[in-house]
Parts: C-alpha cells; sequence; structure tokens
C-alpha cells in the first residue's frame, strides 16, 4: 500500500475547514480561494487578494495561516481562519479600506458572525483601525459552530522550533504604533520618531509593543489583512 502524503492529507482537512465555515457563516458565498501556510513574522495569518493567477486568464485570492497555530489546543486558529474569510467577504462583496486598515464595514462583518473586534481585545476597546484585535463572543454564531469541531481537527502539528545552533541576528525592529511602518536599529535604546504619516510617534520595540498590545502584532506588507 502505499505510504498517505502529508501534504495531500493536511490540506484536504484545511479545505475541509474552509469549505465548513463558508457554509455555516457565509451562506456558501465566499469564493474558493488558495489556501497556504505561511509564517510572516509574527503574524497569525493574513488575507491578500489576487496573489495567483493561472495560464493568464484566471486569478485566486489567498489566505495563510501561521504554521504556528497548529501547535495550538485551543480554537485560535479557526478563529483566525473565519477573520481572514471575512476580509475575503468584504474585498468580494463590500468595500475594503486601502492596506490592512479595518473599518467599520469589516468591524460590523465581524460582529455579526461573533469575532468582536478590540484593539484591547477587551469588551470596550476601539473597534476600527490599523491594530485591532478581536475576541470570541460567547453565545454567539461561531461560538455555537466552534463547538461542533474538535480541538484536534487537523491530523498534523507543527513542532515547537529548534533554535540550537541558530545565530541570533543582533538587529533591533521598531514599529510605529499608530502606522505599524517598521525600521531596524542596532540597539534596543534607540529613540525613534515616526514621521511616515504624519504620525510623529515613537516607535517602539517588540518588546514593548508587548505590554500594550495583543498576541497579535504588526508586520508590514501592503495590500494584506494581517492578523497578530
Amino acid at each position: 500500500m502505499a505510504q498517505s502524503s502529508p501534504t495531500l492529507e493536511l490540506w484536504e482537512f484545511y479545505q475541509a475547514a474552509f469549505d465548513f465555515f463558508n457554509d455555516a457563516l457565509f451562506d456558501s458565498k465566499l469564493p474558493q480561494c488558495l489556501l497556504t501556510l505561511s509564517a510572516k513574522g509574527r503574524s497569525h495569518g493574513h488575507f491578500t487578494p489576487k496573489r495567483w493567477s493561472k495560464n493568464s486568464n484566471s486569478q485566486s485570492h489567498e489566505i495563510a495561516l501561521n504554521p504556528d497555530l497548529l501547535r495550538r489546543r485551543d480554537t485560535l486558529i479557526f478563529e483566525i481562519l473565519v477573520r481572514q474569510m471575512v476580509s475575503l467577504w468584504q474585498h468580494d462583496h463590500g468595500t475594503p479600506s486601502r492596506n490592512d486598515y479595518h473599518n467599520a464595514e469589516w468591524s460590523a462583518k465581524m460582529e455579526s458572525i461573533g469575532l468582536v473586534p478590540s484593539d484591547t481585545g477587551e469588551p470596550g476597546g476601539q473597534k476600527t483601525g490599523f491594530r485591532i484585535r478581536h475576541y470570541l463572543q460567547p453565545e454567539s454564531k461561531i461560538a455555537q459552530v466552534l463547538t461542533t469541531i474538535p480541538t484536534e481537527f487537523f491530523p498534523w502539528r507543527a513542532e515547537p522550533k529548534n533554535y540550537a545552533g541558530v545565530k541570533c541576528s543582533t538587529r533591533v525592529k521598531y514599529t510605529c504604533p499608530e502606522c505599524g511602518a517598521n525600521v531596524w536599529g542596532s540597539s534596543p535604546k534607540l529613540k525613534i520618531k515616526c514621521f511616515t504619516n504624519m504620525c510623529n510617534a515613537r516607535m517602539q520595540t517588540h518588546e514593548e509593543l508587548e505590554q500594550t498590545s495583543s498576541d497579535y502584532h504588526r508586520a508590514e506588507l501592503p495590500s494584506m489583512e494581517l492578523v497578530f
């Protein structure tokens, strides 16, 4: 008997999850898109419109999830997948804003499903902007749907990274908390201000952002919805 392919086995479940949520939460109105696993910095996932083409006459959007999500034993991977599907919905049925700005239309669709936008990750937070987190609304549509899916859904899980013998970079990344622009410096003690979008904000290191941000961290990548 031929050995089963890990690639086909994993993507069979990945596609099944997309189809399940498309039917349960979007009335099967979302178009099929290319599903990938990709680590973009510390992002949990992203949506990129028209990322792929076939024979110059067919295009496909992309939804990518960070493979590290496959190590978790909670519902976050499904929440992130549905979040990207909301961005897919908005691209085909709504009016998305530039880059990865989360506007009122996106926020309302998220909330109607049960993923409540909040810049603090808690009730009462700002629901629109660049760096918007979400929290799961109990008894919502998605909360009820998630109870029918086992957390051990995917047959393959990403193993923890082995950093032994890897030389660490001495560069320090600074991010603007207002617009998300990034620069790299040689020290974590630099004082840098961002004027990219007239922000006049002090750029912060990852450790500083960790103190005021969520499990999600912004990376600069135009034309896609990044989840951090």
